[in-house]
């Protein structure tokens, strides 16, 4: 994908780490997403790496975390699309 396929980033992801905004911008291609599949799409092999990424998102406000009915155990993340 070159960057002009890419999804816009929100102006507060301008600063954060190539790690956060691969995050968000594979949540916004093809979320909503669990952190397992996250991991896997952005290629990070264990550690806490998506995990941080994850966390500073949300503490951002642009993404927020859903009950996945299919696996309670494992919840979604999907971008927050403005309503509240």
């Amino acid at each position: 994908m070159n960057d002009s396929d890419s999804p816009t980033l929100p102006p507060a992801l301008a600063d954060e780490r190539p790690s956060v905004k691969l995050v968000y911008r594979e949540l916004a291609d093809d979320g909503p997403l669990t952190r397992g599949e996250i991991d896997e799409r952005c290629y990070f092999q264990g550690g806490s790496t998506g995990g941080d990424a994850l966390a500073r998102l949300t503490e951002l406000g642009v993404i927020e975390m859903r009950h996945n009915f299919e696996d309670l155990r494992r919840p979604l993340y999907v971008v927050c699309n403005g309503d509240g």
